[in-house]
């Protein structure tokens, strides 16, 4: 629609909600209208109840959420940051339709295969403290793994519990295709690993020119928008700590595959 064709290109607009995503045969889930309409949106919601679903991936009425958000460790400042942008945005009011399960994923919450993650992290004082923006690969680590989410679909995982199965960023993931049900993407090896490795032969300049270009396949589902907006700085970052990832050989084929064919 227009709006996703604005997001594509990089600008900024109202988050309503109302996008539809589907997991399998798992759930059909919306995005949430995050304007602080009271009615509609998150206008009713306590600082502290935004927190804890960023946080502890819980809502407001204490149901866990389905582990896609990659939130749960990010620093005291960058949480009280988001939630502070989130109070700005003018109210828009949008009735966003009711997510559904189906028997498999109401077994899987009943068995408590989806419950509150929380933080993923054993070492929770070193998440808590103030994370200072640098070109280290200690901030590409964290922007890489809990704010930009490279990992979440650079990443092998199971799409009916969100249970990561492969090598961190060694790709592999088969995602639906939102625009044509018969296509599958799968998503690059981005380690640095010399014969199947997406990047092996980037320098970092071409790294950061890449996020500057936008999509190039047009049934990729990153955010090539709100991507390009990412500074130099933090695009450097994550290049240099994934030339520190550990390097795996697997080659995933192409990104775009026929369902057929799978």
């Amino acid at each position: 629609n227009d709006q996703m064709s604005k997001v594509d290109a990089g600008e900024i607009v109202p988050m309503t909600g109302g996008h539809k995503f589907e997991f399998g045969p798992v759930a059909i889930m919306y995005t949430p209208n995050l304007t602080s309409d009271k009615e509609t949106g998150i206008g009713a919601n306590s600082d502290g109840e935004i927190a804890r679903v960023l946080r502890y991936g819980v809502k407001r009425d204490g149901t866990p959420l389905f582990d896609i958000m990659p939130f749960y460790d990010i620093s005291e400042n960058d949480l009280t940051a988001i939630v502070s942008y989130l109070r700005t945005l003018e109210p828009v009011k949008n009735v966003v339709p009711q997510g559904s399960r189906s028997f498999l994923g109401d077994a899987l919450y009943a068995f408590g295969a989806i419950a509150p993650v929380g933080l993923k992290t054993e070492n929770r004082p070193a998440i808590l403290k103030t994370v200072n923006p640098d070109t280290t690969v200690e901030y590409g680590k964290y922007l890489a793994n809990y704010v930009a989410n490279c990992v979440g679909c650079h990443t092998d995982r199971n799409l009916q519990t969100g249970e990561f199965t492969g090598e961190p960023f060694a790709g592999g993931l088969h995602i639906p295709c939102e625009t044509d049900p018969n296509l599958m993407l799968v998503s690059p090896n981005i380690t640095f690993e010399p014969t199947t490795g997406r990047l092996a032969n980037w320098e970092e300049e071409l790294f950061v020119k890449r996020f500057r270009q936008g999509r190039l396949v047009k049934e990729s589902i990153m955010p090539w928008g709100p991507y390009s907006r990412m500074s130099d700085l933090e695009l450097k970052a994550i290049y240099r700590y994934l030339k520190t990832v550990k390097q795996v050989k697997r080659e995933n084929g192409p990104p775009v595959v026929k369902t057929a064919d799978l």
